[in-house]
């Protein structure tokens, strides 16, 4: 690998790579035609598949690229290695089989995050298991810019919406809440300050918890974008998207709890302990009213053991004050209910 010549970038890309050699030469040329001045972080989690060689490839053409490579330890692990090693005063996650849209325009945003102060800064992103679908902002001036530029192409120009955390926070859970890690810009030094890093313990949802004391450390500023960033690629041998993992249903659920965890490690007002419960307990309710019920009857068998009184006054909690603030009751309620009592009673 060439020796770089910078000691600071705008920006660093952190990829976690494991056995992803068929996309990673795409992933890497989408962030490598980015218009910005930039570092790539590439960590090798141990990969089999030849993703290595891919890495020291694109390594010895591109200055900018450094590769870390570690024992299978896992992407919270490696992304960790990737926060503590960028030179960039911002940072990007990137999954390895995914990609940037061209021409995202990085350099403005830069200039507005450094101008307003803000510690993150969140655009849209395609899920090509939604059929393509773009999952809006959540704060509503931008959202109503995407709406008029993808559905219902009356406008072009993007939107850029400033607003608190809290706001941002509140603004989120009126919808049905997605952690898109992958969509967010964050200051390099609001999470070194403190001391923000993935749980290593959590082999799924760890960006749940990640994302979550994020937005919740501290009151900051941070705006949201209409433009697209990012194409969430699906595939379907990947151990997230197995409908029959049982360790990633009950890694999630890990994740809810150490969710509620984090409330009790620091003294968070009132405001802040309903957000972070929120936050945490709606992907309960999307294991339970989604996930849930794709897994086959062995598979439930399997995690009955996580079935219990105490989770389903969590899932009820949340659908009473969701219901509250969305000011609609869940269409799903009735259905995980009676799964409920048929595994308890």
């Amino acid at each position: 690998m060439n020796a770089s010549r910078q000691t600071t970038y705008d920006i660093t890309f952190i990829i976690p790579v494991y056995n992803t050699a068929k996309f990673l030469a795409q992933c890497l040329d989408s962030i490598i035609a980015q218009n910005i001045d930039k570092q790539i972080i590439a960590i090798d989690d141990g990969s089999t598949d030849g993703s290595g060689e891919v890495l020291a490839q694109f390594a010895k053409r591109y200055d900018f690229i450094k590769i870390i490579t570690q024992e299978n330890k896992g992407v919270s692990a490696a992304r960790n290695a990737g926060i503590k090693a960028a030179a960039g005063r911002y940072v990007y996650f990137v999954d390895s089989d995914d990609y940037l849209l061209p021409n995202i325009r990085f350099d403005d945003y830069i200039a507005i995050m450094d101008k307003e102060n803000l510690a993150a800064l969140k655009g849209c992103a395609i899920w090509e298991i939604q059929d393509e679908e773009v999952f809006l902002p959540a704060l509503p001036k931008a959202q109503q810019a995407a709406l008029d530029i993808y559905q219902h192409g009356t406008r072009q120009k993007h939107y850029l919406q400033i607003a608190p955390s809290s706001q941002y926070i509140q603004a989120l859970l009126v919808r049905v809440f997605t952690v898109e890690l992958w969509a967010y810009i964050f200051r390099t030094q609001h999470l070194r300050t403190h001391e923000l890093y993935f749980d290593e313990s959590l082999e799924y949802a760890e960006d749940l918890l990640f994302v979550t004391k994020v937005l919740t450390c501290a009151e900051f500023l941070m705006a949201e974008t209409s433009e697209i960033f990012y194409f969430y690629r699906h595939r379907t041998g990947s151990a997230i998207n197995q409908a029959n993992n049982t360790a990633m249903f009950l890694s999630q659920i890990k994740a809810v709890k150490a969710v509620q965890y984090y409330t009790l490690e620091r003294d968070f007002d009132y405001n802040t302990r309903h957000n972070i419960l929120l936050l945490g307990l709606s992907v309960l309710a999307h294991l339970f009213e989604s996930v849930y019920f794709q897994l086959d009857e062995t598979a439930k068998a399997q995690i009955d053991s996580e079935v219990s009184l105490e989770l389903f006054g969590m899932y009820q909690l949340y659908e009473i004050l969701s219901a509250r603030l969305q000011q609609r009751p869940s269409n799903a309620f009735s259905r995980v209910h009676a799964e409920f009592r048929q595994r308890l009673l």
